[in-house]
């Protein structure tokens, strides 16, 4: 048994969200999560174990990726032999392509079998606004639902990866607000409501960047629908983050920017943590601008023994396996030792 941690990136708008129905006791065939379709590429290769996906995030319907992590062990069908990491990557992209899928894995290796793929160093997701200001005036169009004006404009290449919003708009306390997010806090506000049953997770979480710059839309130069339009990108840094978190720090900082909420409303907030207390002017940030930018792990964590492959490939085993006999021949080393001492 070999263990892979696999980098990819997807375009999450078609899929369930990222983690395995079936998992999670739920399935539904007309469900389709990142996980499940990532499973069934790993079939094709025809390992002797069924293959599960172990992912770093647990991303929402609608999210993307740029670069997302998953762990998966494979058996290889025969006896001292394991997938090269590099053969796959092609292998299973070749299968995402055929099948249509809007998942490609940008890299693989092979990890020592105690790697844990949820116990990354840090997380970074990036958020991706566009706004308009120069929106007609709704009331002289009456076929279009108050509100949804700014929506009607958004450019086609961009529909599924921003958040198009419309005036008022105030990107400078947009950029102010931003910096009460760093540090460390208690971000069960921000986080959504737990259900019974839920494993309570420690709400406190140290956010080392929490930055706002100017962005671009895609093909910008090249696509007339989009002057006028500003994009602004915000980018979380964090060791993790709780469910929802980012989407509700961003409909807190949409908030200020349109004058729905002050600064001091974040504050309280943060300061007064409650899973019902986010503020009922605000919006949750829609899924679609939000990608999973990076995952990143310690050095350490990947690095392989130095006689992992004599391992694998000589005695045919695990490397977990070879780890075993070898405590267990202390463990009679030590069982002979102290029969003799109570001799």
């Amino acid at each position: 048994m070999v263990r892979y941690l696999f980098f990819f990136s997807y375009f999450g708008t078609r899929y369930s969200g990222m983690q395995s129905q079936s998992a999670r006791g739920m399935f539904n065939p007309r469900t389709v999560t990142i996980a499940d379709v990532f499973e069934r590429a790993l079939k094709i290769l025809k390992p002797k174990n069924i293959p599960l996906l172990y992912v770093s995030s647990r991303t929402d319907t609608g999210v993307h990726a740029l670069r997302s992590a998953a762990a998966a062990d494979l058996h290889h069908e025969n006896p001292g032999q394991y997938y090269p990491a590099e053969t796959l990557v092609y292998a299973l992209n070749h299968y995402f392509s055929e099948h249509g899928q809007d998942i490609r894995v940008t890299s693989a290796q092979i990890v020592p079998e105690t790697f844990n793929v949820r116990h990354a160093r840090r997380r970074t997701y990036l958020y991706r606004l566009a706004v308009k200001y120069d929106i007609p005036n709704s009331k002289l169009l009456p076929f279009v639902p108050r509100g949804a004006v700014a929506a009607t404009l958004v450019p086609l290449v961009e529909s599924k990866t921003t958040w198009f919003l419309g005036p008022p708009f105030d990107h400078r306390a947009m950029v102010s607000a931003a910096r009460l997010f760093l540090g460390l806090h208690d971000f069960r506000t921000f986080s959504k409501p737990p259900r019974i049953g839920d494993i309570p997770r420690n709400p406190v979480r140290f956010m080392e960047i929490c930055d706002v710059s100017p962005g671009k839309g895609f093909l910008a130069e090249h696509d007339r629908h989009q002057d006028g339009i500003e994009y602004w990108d915000i980018t979380f840094r964090s060791s993790g983050f709780l469910q929802r978190q980012i989407r509700r720090m961003i409909g807190a900082l949409v908030g200020v920017a349109k004058g729905r909420i002050q600064e001091k409303d974040i504050q309280e907030m943060l300061n007064t943590p409650d899973p019902y207390g986010y503020h009922k002017a605000l919006t949750q940030a829609p899924s679609e601008g939000l990608f999973l930018k990076d995952v990143e792990f310690d050095d350490k964590n990947l690095t392989l023994p130095p006689d992992y492959f004599d391992v694998i490939v000589k005695h045919k085993k695990s490397y977990t396996f070879k780890s075993a006999i070898e405590y267990e021949r202390l463990f009679r080393l030590l069982d002979r030792r102290l029969d003799q001492l109570l001799a």
